[in-house]
């Protein structure tokens, strides 16, 4: 039995005690997990009986790969599998994406053009609409890019952040039942009133209110959430019909 196929089976057999890992990445290894330059999806399905997912959209992913999760995604981990419905687990899976999917453990490593690489932007959209379209009962959005989105030195961020978002709004109407949306939500703002970074956002799962102080995420200062911004952070489908005449809607709920 060669190396490939030992390695392949100890995978699948630790899969069945974790879950199942979904990992969409440029792949150079068909059986091996690796970390390349690009990752456009990683996540968990760790209850099979639970169709709703929670989806964390990020600035741009680091160096996080199955069964190696990097403090942010062990948070996101941490939160899907314990949130509580009704003494019940709220979701059955979790996964990370993000609005640039280059790897780099200092936002100031990404492209300053992100037109020279389009491809990898494109791709970003496919992979987002693919999992889009897989999730039968629908997700919550946790929206956690911070302020990022706003580097005057990429402004191409927010573009693409529009394009991403418009795939949640497609998926989010065409569900196909009350229970299939998809809902933006964010836990803690920043002060120039954009959603927090996972590592700033709340410490308990099953508490509903923002937490008054943050954690040590590099860009985040704010230390309690102004009451105009939070005012602004109204849910997805609360807004349909007026986000829907608008395509920059994002700028409604998140610019004070």
């Amino acid at each position: 039995m060669s190396e490939r196929v030992k390695n392949r089976k100890k995978v699948m057999k630790e899969l069945k005690k974790t879950g199942i890992w979904v990992y969409e990445y440029d792949r150079r290894y068909p059986y091996k997990y690796d970390i390349t330059e690009v990752r456009y999806v990683l996540g968990e399905i760790f209850d099979t009986s639970i169709s709703k997912a929670l989806i964390c959209i990020g600035i741009n992913p680091s160096t996080a790969i199955p069964e190696d999760l990097d403090p942010t995604l062990l948070r996101i981990q941490k939160y899907a599998q314990e949130v509580k419905q009704g003494g019940n687990n709220l979701y059955g899976a979790w996964y990370m994406l993000n609005v640039y999917p280059q790897r780099s453990t200092d936002p100031n490593g990404m492209d300053v053009d992100g037109k020279e690489r389009l491809d990898i932007h494109k791709r970003n959209l496919d992979e987002i609409q693919a999992l889009l379209k897989s999730l039968k009962g629908g997700a919550d959005v946790w929206c956690a890019w911070g302020n990022n989105i706003d580097a005057s030195k990429r402004g191409f961020l927010r573009e693409y952040l529009y394009e991403i978002l418009n795939l949640f709004k497609e998926a989010d109407k065409n569900a196909k039942n009350d229970e299939a949306h998809f809902v933006l939500k964010s836990h803690v703002v920043t002060e120039a009133g954009h959603p927090a970074h996972p590592l700033a956002s709340i410490t308990d799962p099953n508490k509903n209110e923002p937490e008054d102080e943050v954690s040590d995420a590099s860009e985040q200062t704010t230390r309690k959430p102004k009451k105009k911004v939070l005012d602004k952070l109204k849910s997805f489908n609360e807004h349909r019909e007026k986000l829907a005449k608008s395509e920059f809607y994002v700028d409604y709920i998140w610019t004070t």
